[in-house]
């Protein structure tokens, strides 16, 4: 099912989200990992938490739409270890279409998670996939990767998405 996706001003995503916990029967696992991979396909993103579609939980996708084999669901996880050297690098998220921030972040993270099944593993990560993961647990803590971002990174974000919206609008596209 494809769900629906909260706007950047909705409160809910400054809250906490709280651990998934298989033995509560809360949520079907699969289900909540397979519809949060079908809304991050219809909708042609990288990753996408359970936060982001009304779901209190540590729940979230991470992989390429395009090749839905590659996406994967991640719950719970913990960052254990990461790099000192930390870069910039251009992010996005699904709640702010069309906006693409400079944010600084870990070269490489360490994270402890586990799978639909409730399988736990710790696994090094680095690159884009590091960073979309710091974006997804920051999300957990009810922190928007625009907060990340400085004043002067974001408003120049800010400013070009501007510029596109008044481009696509002429543009009808």
């Amino acid at each position: 099912m494809i769900l629906d996706i909260y706007e950047s001003t909705r409160k809910e995503l400054a809250t906490e989200s709280v651990p998934f916990k298989w033995e509560e029967g809360y949520n079907d696992p699969w289900e909540l990992q397979e519809n949060l991979k079908q809304t991050l396909i219809e909708h042609k993103g990288i990753s996408l938490t359970a936060i982001q579609c009304g779901g209190p939980v540590q729940c979230f996708v991470l992989g390429n739409y395009a090749d839905p084999d590659s996406v994967m669901g991640i719950f719970n996880p913990r960052i254990v270890s990461q790099s000192d050297e930390m870069s910039f690098s251009e992010e996005s998220s699904l709640t702010f279409p069309g906006l693409y921030v400079k944010v600084k972040r870990h070269d490489w993270i360490r994270v402890r998670y586990s799978n639909f099944r409730g399988d736990t593993d710790t696994i090094k990560f680095s690159g884009m996939t590091a960073r979309y993961i710091q974006q997804a647990v920051d999300h957990f803590n009810g922190i928007l990767f625009t907060q990340k971002a400085n004043k002067y990174h974001l408003d120049q974000a800010k400013k070009q998405r501007a510029k596109l919206n008044k481009l696509r609008k002429k543009n009808k596209v």
